[in-house]
């Protein structure tokens, strides 16, 4: 039977087997690629996940007249008992809070982000400082460029810059091991804008101490 079919009828058959086919290798295509670009994106791999997730925190919405420069230099004490940790931000920047998960589960854990405020209308993306708790697993993932000191003990740093959608990016990351946990901080912004915020970020960075008691 199959040797009488004309061509033409042997192309319609064909037809949706090569669609089916076609689509499977796009799809398994675009899976693939965007595996690689979340595991490519970032000295650490986690870390794009968390850009995805913020990302409506971190895009700017309502416009501000506030600049690195102009804002007033007060600075609030922010402390996480939970963590023992505490750091000083300035007033104008927006702090935002993450739900408290066990290092058990993620080997990680946010516990809270500063966003800087917004400077013109017209800003898509807002700098920020993350603060963020690894358990040891994690911390393989981190690649030391330079020695430097946090919470007064032996830390290091990383400063690398990166594309992420249409924003080119600098990212500052400082972390040190006290016990059994490892704590990161996370400076990201944009890469014309990095050294504006620096001044302050680095006022931030000098300010954090873990080992905090209630008392």
């Amino acid at each position: 039977m199959y040797s009488t079919l004309k061509p033409a009828s042997i192309v319609r058959l064909l037809s949706p087997f090569c669609f089916v086919s076609t689509l499977a290798m796009f799809v398994f295509v675009s899976v693939y690629s965007f595996s690689s670009l979340i595991i490519m994106s970032s000295t650490i791999p986690y870390q794009m996940a968390l850009a995805l997730a913020a990302k409506a925190i971190v895009r700017a919405q309502v416009p501000s007249s506030l600049t690195p420069s102009s804002t007033t230099q007060i600075f609030t004490t922010y402390t996480d008992l939970a963590d023992g940790i505490s750091i000083q931000y300035q007033s104008g920047w927006e702090k935002i809070e993450y739900p408290a998960v066990p290092l058990s589960t993620t080997g990680y854990k946010v516990v809270v982000n500063f966003l800087a405020p917004i400077v013109n209308a017209s800003d898509q993306w807002r700098a920020y400082l993350m603060v963020q708790v690894l358990n040891q697993s994690i911390v393989k993932s981190l690649v030391p460029q330079a020695k430097t000191t946090l919470a007064g003990s032996p830390g290091y740093k990383l400063v690398y810059t990166n594309n992420e959608e249409s924003f080119h990016l600098k990212t500052l990351e400082v972390w040190t091991t006290i016990g059994d946990h490892t704590y990161l901080l996370i400076y990201k912004a944009e890469a014309t804008r990095y050294s504006s915020y620096l001044p302050i970020i680095q006022r931030m960075l000098d300010s954090f101490k873990v080992g905090v008691s209630p008392g």
